[in-house]
């Protein structure tokens, strides 16, 4: 069905169903979602930004205005998943939200972006989608409990993540996956001597299509290897060559760019997001959680 549902997406993709204005979306992206027919999007992004979380939505909003049924799935555990299934349920005022952000992983000591006031805001918005009736679902889709069988194998949580997403794949015409942009490299990642699988290099060619979401010159929150060896997680400051209005970068954009040249075989596109401001961890609006 995989690929059946493939086909069919190329087939219908003449034009954009909906305006990039309309989902605010990075300027080209409606256009781009149209003539893109592989089911798994994955939307590699730099933790801790306001502006990632956004372009997720952003994509869910147009692949929605063409009439896809759509998953947007998340780099947590997949042991999270009741959580979210009952704050979809809920009505999404401060007690549900207080839910998530209290909750131990979201409360963890290592704040490394994927905790962020920004993502919940996500998943809220996913609730109002599916409270208004869309075609949505949300899922978490990293390693958890149930992939106990992939204890063994190199890289689990890309292990883990691929397998689920092809899953979910067989039942909708597009799952969109927002990750780290290590994990969705499309190659293996190299370091030195190290090689390393990712969700790309793992998943069947044409089921997916990997997306470098670049963060422009601003602010993240981060996690950092400090001197002493130790990650300081906050806010941190993000230099980047690109500059301008949000939009799908140009192959000769991303040519001319010292640092996106270098990862053109590593992703099929690279959406520019404009400058990056840092959300801080959920749970940091909740004054007694501090």
């Amino acid at each position: 069905m995989l690929y059946l549902t493939s086909l069919a997406l190329f087939v219908a993709a003449a034009s954009p169903a909906v305006s990039d204005e309309a989902c605010n979306a990075p300027a080209g992206a409606a256009e781009f979602l149209a003539n893109t027919p592989a089911p798994i999007l994955l939307l590699g992004e730099l933790h801790g930004t306001n502006e990632a979380p956004a372009a997720a939505d952003a994509f869910v909003c147009l692949a929605l205005a063409r009439g896809e049924t759509v998953v947007l799935a998340l780099e947590r555990t997949v042991d999270e998943q009741p959580l979210y299934d009952a704050y979809i349920a809920s009505d999404g005022g401060e007690a549900a939200r207080r839910t998530i952000a209290s909750s131990e992983r979201w409360m963890t000591s290592f704040q490394d972006g994927r905790s962020s006031a920004a993502m919940l805001d996500l998943i809220e918005r996913t609730r109002q989608r599916i409270a208004d009736g869309a075609a949505l679902s949300l899922r978490a889709v990293d390693r958890g409990e149930p992939d106990a069988d992939l204890d063994d194998l190199p890289r689990p949580r890309d292990q883990a993540m691929s397998r689920r997403l092809q899953a979910l794949a067989e039942d909708v015409d597009r799952v969109i996956l927002i990750v780290g942009n290590g994990h969705a490299q499309r190659n293996q990642a190299r370091f030195g001597d190290r090689v390393l699988e990712t969700i790309g290099s793992l998943t069947p060619r044409e089921a997916f299509h990997a997306i470098n979401l670049v963060a422009g010159s601003g602010e993240s929150w981060n996690c950092q290897l400090g001197e002493d060896g130790q990650p300081t997680c906050a806010v941190h400051p993000i230099r980047s060559e690109t500059t301008g209005d949000p939009r799908v970068l140009e192959a000769d954009e991303i040519a001319a760019n010292s640092y996106l040249a270098t990862r053109v075989d590593d992703y099929d596109s690279f959406v520019y997001l404009g400058p990056s401001s840092g959300s801080l961890p959920a749970y940091r609006a909740f004054e007694d959680l501090e």
